[in-house]
């Protein structure tokens, strides 16, 4: 596996090429946001497609510089661009919205469109994704839970969204993260809530680490509105 580094202006860009020829572009980019300067880690496909492709929403740190595990060992394989912003646990929804804006024209001046923006949270800050989800979901195509869930009021407001894919992935031995993913499924089943995918990942704790690449992502494709 090879390795290209470049850090320019403060701009921090790695590019991984594996020897099937599979490249990965790994950026920390600074986007313009009508509410300021915004700082993202972006993974991409290298070089990019043509056309329509998904964005998921993660969380992240302004200075982080690897991407999140989750997205496996080749993410530039998976055909999508995942963003990792800490706006999604640390900042209003709002500012998160204007997230996706600066990175959609981003994403446009690089010749490419956005097929739809997806979020997802685990742990900790799943209650800000979904509190985000209910107030973004006309922006959304789904909210992906690894593991976690969000108040009865985000959840209600949820409801208003019937396009929304929701999707809960958690381990069978992560007891009280997994009652409180089935209580939030239970919740929108009972306000007519359709498109759930509930799955439990056998002898999984909270750390799913073996769901990490296609696993994932194979999930995430089910809430893809091609």
């Amino acid at each position: 596996m090879k390795h290209f580094l470049l850090t320019l202006l403060g701009v921090f860009a790695l590019t991984t090429s594996t020897n099937a020829g599979v490249e990965t572009h790994v950026e920390r980019h600074i986007l313009q946001t009508d509410k300021g300067p915004e700082t993202i880690l972006m993974t991409r496909p290298s070089p990019l497609p043509t056309g329509q492709i998904p964005v998921l929403i993660a969380p992240g740190d302004r200075n982080d510089t690897k991407p999140m595990f989750f997205w496996g060992e080749e993410p530039g394989n998976l055909g999508w661009i995942m963003v990792q912003t800490e706006r999604l646990y640390r900042g209003s929804s709002e500012q998160l919205d204007s997230v996706m804006t600066a990175t959609e024209a981003y994403l446009n001046d690089l010749g490419l469109e956005v097929e739809g923006f997806h979020i997802i949270g685990w742990s900790a800050n799943s209650g800000a994704a979904t509190r985000h989800a209910a107030n973004l979901g006309a922006r959304l195509q789904s909210l992906s839970l690894i593991p976690g869930y969000g108040t009865a009021s985000a959840v209600q407001n949820l409801c208003s969204f019937e396009h929304l894919q929701v999707n809960f992935i958690t381990g069978s031995r992560d007891i009280g993260w997994l009652r409180g993913a089935e209580r939030m499924r239970d919740q929108l089943h009972s306000c007519g809530a359709s498109k759930i995918a509930f799955k439990v990942i056998a002898g999984g704790g909270h750390v799913l680490e073996e769901i990490s690449g296609k696993p994932l992502f194979d999930i995430l494709d089910r809430g893809r509105q091609r």
